[in-house]
């Protein structure tokens, strides 16, 4: 019973958050910002506020920027859906 309660956990998907270091000390907020969404395309922009030290705000500045400039896009809801680098 123990080994096919094993093989099961071992053959089991999980979702694990990704806590990938990223140096972002010296960038600028939308260089920053592209380097956060390149470690975790989940990242939401409160996460990304307090990784860079920025206000919500600037983030979202910075996103609008990256946007229009044709380098990032959102997929799926603002809820459920995650970044994409272009």
């Amino acid at each position: 019973m123990l080994e096919a309660i094993l093989k099961t956990l071992k053959n089991a998907s999980v979702n694990v958050s990704q806590n990938v270091l990223v140096n972002i000390a010296n960038m600028k907020t939308p260089d920053a910002v592209m380097a956060l969404i390149a470690a975790n395309a989940n990242m939401t922009r409160a996460e990304m506020a307090a990784q860079i030290g920025k206000d919500i705000r600037t983030i979202g500045r910075a996103i609008k920027k990256l946007q229009e400039e044709g380098k990032l896009k959102r997929v799926g809801s603002d809820k459920s859906g995650y970044w994409e680098l272009i």
